[in-house]
């Protein structure tokens, strides 16, 4: 994990401590958590699931311990969010007109449609995708939305 401190702005690869970060499509919210503990710290991230707090529990056997972890942080945890059909006005009252999102592009990702919702957000994409390395980011895990670990 590449973290480096520089007058109190930590980084990791992608995030920066002073980024406002949206996370959507969260499944145990083990990748919300890499930033948030590098950071120590998660007042400048918002993470989003489908599922209900009682579905997540259900599905993933770590997924309360991070959300309880995450909320600690001072993350906005936000639950039965649809990608599909989010806003982001409310996410953006919370925490400005600026947001690094990353995702797969592969289906069934790439039917979030992530760029046109934004765009009819009124965000402005700044900079296209980079390759995810899950090697980066050390505790998380992959998860199928059934809830199966995946490689």
């Amino acid at each position: 994990m590449k973290v480096m401190e520089d007058s109190e702005i930590r980084i990791i690869r992608h995030y920066s401590s002073k980024h406002k970060i949206l996370l959507v499509g969260e499944g145990d919210f083990s990748f919300s958590l890499c930033p948030a503990s590098a950071f120590g710290s998660a007042t400048n991230i918002t993470a989003t699931s489908l599922d209900s707090e009682d579905e997540l529990s259900k599905k993933y056997m770590d997924a309360m311990v991070n959300v309880s972890m995450l909320t600690r942080f001072g993350c906005d945890v936000q639950h039965e969010v649809d990608v599909h059909t989010m806003s982001f006005d409310n996410i953006r009252r919370k925490r400005g007109d600026s947001y690094h999102t990353q995702h797969k592009t592969t289906y069934p990702f790439s039917d979030w449609e992530i760029k046109r919702l934004a765009k009819a957000e009124g965000l402005k994409l700044v900079k296209a995708e980079s390759k995810f390395e899950l090697s980066h980011y050390p505790g998380y895990t992959n998860k199928r939305g059934s809830g199966w670990t995946s490689e």
